[in-house]
């Protein structure tokens, strides 16, 4: 049967210090008021996150510059300096060094991320765990719907959800 597929992403960010210590994530969707969102008290913080939107639901240069003003004014604050390590990509452009006080931005070589960055390896693994948990859901939910029906049934915040949930449980 036809019909279109659902094209509802997001993007996550996740920050750690070398402790182990973790930021909440900070998402980015394609919508500015997805319609999941309408009970809850600050669509701009769902399940204890920073949500953004684009019109790709990706990481750009001004969400960056935005989540980075907001991570240096939490370190004046507590009177802490701090290195941060990124990758090199398109939104994280050079310009961004010496920007901020208390955050000193440094950037990874490239095509280094998989040997510097075993988070994303972690977070991968958690990620796949609640993929499974999704088909577990569609699996035991009534069976005489489409799986595509049941799949929209996840909606944003579900997905927001389990990955946060993820995202606590990485060690």
């Amino acid at each position: 049967q036809g019909g279109k597929n659902a094209k509802q992403r997001i993007t996550a960010a996740f920050f750690v210090n070398a402790a182990g210590a973790k930021e909440s994530p900070t998402l980015n969707g394609k919508s500015r008021k997805p319609s999941c969102f309408t009970k809850l008290q600050d669509i701009s913080q769902p399940c204890w996150t920073q949500y953004f939107n684009n019109d790709k639901a990706l990481m750009k240069t001004e969400i960056l510059t935005s989540v980075l003003t907001e991570l240096n004014s939490k370190m004046k604050r507590e009177n802490l300096h701090i290195i941060l390590f990124l990758k090199n990509a398109s939104c994280y452009p050079t310009s961004l060094k010496g920007l901020f006080s208390n955050v000193q931005i440094e950037f990874l070589l490239k095509n280094t991320t998989s040997c510097t960055q075993s988070l994303d390896a972690g977070i991968i693994r958690r990620g796949r765990k609640y993929k499974r948990k999704l088909l577990r859901h569609v699996s035991e939910t009534d069976t005489k719907k489409m799986a595509s029906k049941i799949l929209r049934s996840v909606v944003l915040l579900i997905a927001i959800r389990w990955m946060v949930s993820a995202w606590e449980e990485a060690p």
